[in-house]
């Protein structure tokens, strides 16, 4: 019973998650496009991996002297800031790169200017927005199993994150750091899709689903005591 319990718990966690991110159509076909996260006033674009699904050209590895081609989606960060300051879906422009969060009314000191918050005490307090999209990546397509990319050129040390699994590492070499693209935006953008995009099952669904899980393990268990141990 307690096992069921912790299970419910976190399906009902995780489902509270989920529910702040909202469909968004920004084309127009009625399509899910993007997602918007209520709780923190962005919008991801659905598809974690737009670049490659648009068919943009491989880039080169930097950190190879032949340059050599990395994966399909993966870009040098020079390449990823310029190609999301350019992109438009549908009408909407304005994406960029996921940045790391600085609380609010943080002021770097002459001891710990603003590249000190990299440091390890601190590191785990200040993560990229990509740490927004933990519990939620199933909302999206196209999501890699690899490092994502975040850029706040103001600091010198950047987060790459797998969203898939929560890893992250930081590196200060910013000419060398490459990986995958999902570009964000500030505030809630395009319509609310209805008629196409899956729901996200509430709460209730949840709670009566596991319900009905535990009574059939009740019954299960009362039906092994009944049956009588051989000889």
């Amino acid at each position: 019973m307690k096992r069921i319990a912790a299970i419910a718990f976190a399906l009902l966690a995780c489902t509270a998650q989920a529910q702040t991110f909202q469909a968004r159509d920004l084309t127009g076909d009625g399509v899910t496009d993007a997602f918007y996260d209520s709780a923190h006033d962005l919008t991801w674009l659905a598809d974690a991996n737009l670049y490659a699904t648009l068919g943009g050209p491989a880039d080169r590895d930097p950190r190879s002297f032949m340059g050599g081609v990395l994966a399909s989606g993966q870009l040098r960060l020079s390449t990823a800031i310029s190609w999301v300051d350019s992109l438009v879906v549908g009408s909407v422009s304005d994406w960029r790169l996921p940045e790391r969060v600085i609380p609010e009314g943080y002021v770097p000191s002459a001891s710990c200017p603003l590249a000190c918050i990299q440091s390890a005490p601190l590191y785990g307090q200040f993560p990229s927005e990509l740490s927004f999209l933990a519990g939620v990546t199933g909302l999206f397509s196209n999501v890699m199993n690899g490092n994502y990319l975040s850029w706040t050129s103001d600091m010198a040390w950047q987060e790459l994150r797998n969203i898939t699994t929560g890893r992250s590492v930081l590196s200060n070499e910013t000419s060398l750091i490459t990986g995958y693209v999902l570009a964000v935006r500030n505030g809630d953008v395009g319509t609310a899709v209805t008629a196409i995009a899956a729901p996200v099952p509430e709460p209730q669904t949840y709670a009566l689903m596991l319900l009905g899980l535990g009574a059939v393990g009740a019954a299960s268990r009362r039906q092994r005591s009944r049956t009588p141990r051989p000889a």
